[in-house]
């Protein structure tokens, strides 16, 4: 599958999901945003949210954080993440078909691992997915 249908599919489940929890969408008009939705609840107010597609690697779901951009100026392309520029980024992985939802201060630097099970080496901090699934 292209990658813009991968997006694409993963932005119709994403609103598919907000949409059943009660959240109200919009989207911004043209390509050059930050984000994809806007989402508003009465309890949440207005909020962005950048959607992105999940991967399972290792019993573990792989969400980027951060989008590819060419720099006009260098010509050369640059990892740019979303911290403090969205709200929320919401995930869908189409492999176990289920959506998370990650707050700002969640989002770090380029990829966000979303445990499943419980890993070989017995890590002490583990980002439980099942703690960010909507």
């Amino acid at each position: 599958m292209h990658s813009q249908d991968k997006g694409d599919l993963s932005k119709s489940a994403i609103i598919f999901k907000l949409m059943k929890l009660g959240y109200k969408i919009a989207e911004p008009i043209g390509e050059n945003n930050r984000f994809d939705l806007i989402i508003y609840k009465k309890d949440l107010k207005f909020k962005t949210v950048q959607c992105k597609t999940g991967k399972i690697i290792n019993n573990a779901v792989k969400i980027p954080l951060a989008s590819i951009v060419k720099n006009f100026k260098t010509k050369k392309w640059e990892r740019r993440n979303y911290k403090n520029e969205i709200d929320f980024i919401c995930a869908y992985s189409p492999e176990i078909d289920k959506c998370y939802m990650i707050d700002e201060k969640s989002i770090g630097k380029s990829i966000l691992t979303l445990r499943i099970e419980k890993p070989k080496n017995n890590r002490s901090f583990i980002k439980w997915a099942k703690n960010y699934e909507i």
